[in-house]
């Protein structure tokens, strides 16, 4: 009915009435604030946005369906988060893609923070993405990978560091981009 029980970060008890926020994580709910949250207020989605589909729900303005129940749909995201993540399956990046897309190319570039990833046909043009630690593990075409070198990574060499918890991978002989250290998984 548009609310969650808010306990407060508590237990299952003696908890007030909030009103639905969703992605509940991106509210910082944790606990059984989160669960109850996830339960009540998840928006559902279903594939295609047609006529055929009509009274169906479908995800508001600035948000995408995450289709974690397959082809069937899934529940609305919001549009903060970046659309080339592992998490997402193909189904839920194109509609990312589609729904929370800022078009750019040369004369358009993307605002800081960010990068175009030229992933259009031709390679000329693309969608504005969040900037990641690693341009070219992020599945981008040699374009888009450049300019999220460009746009995103901290260059290095002897004379400036990266700082903590990162090193310079010295790519380009005396110089390179700071990468993050990832710890050891074992």
């Amino acid at each position: 009915d548009g609310f969650f029980c808010g306990f407060g970060g508590g237990a299952f008890e003696d908890g007030l009435c909030e009103p639905c926020v969703y992605p509940c994580r991106d509210f910082g709910l944790v606990g059984d604030d989160a669960v109850d949250c996830e339960l009540r207020c998840r928006k559902p989605c279903f594939p295609g946005r047609s006529e055929a589909n009509a009274g169906q729900p479908v995800c508001a303005e600035g948000s995408f369906c995450n289709f974690e129940d397959g082809p069937d749909g899934g529940f609305c995201e919001s549009c903060g988060r970046h659309c080339r993540t592992a998490d997402l399956t193909a189904p839920s990046t194109a509609d990312c893609r589609h729904e929370c897309a800022v078009s750019c190319d040369i004369a358009s570039p993307c605002l800081t923070g960010s990068f175009c990833d030229y992933a259009d046909a031709d390679g000329k043009a693309g969608v504005c993405e969040s900037c990641t630690d690693s341009c070219h593990q992020a599945g981008l075409g040699p374009e888009g990978a450049g300019d999220c070198e460009k746009r995103c990574m901290v260059m290095c060499d002897d004379a400036n560091s990266c700082g903590d918890e990162a090193f310079c991978n010295y790519d380009y002989g005396n110089a390179g981009i700071c990468e993050t250290c990832y710890a050891d998984p074992a």
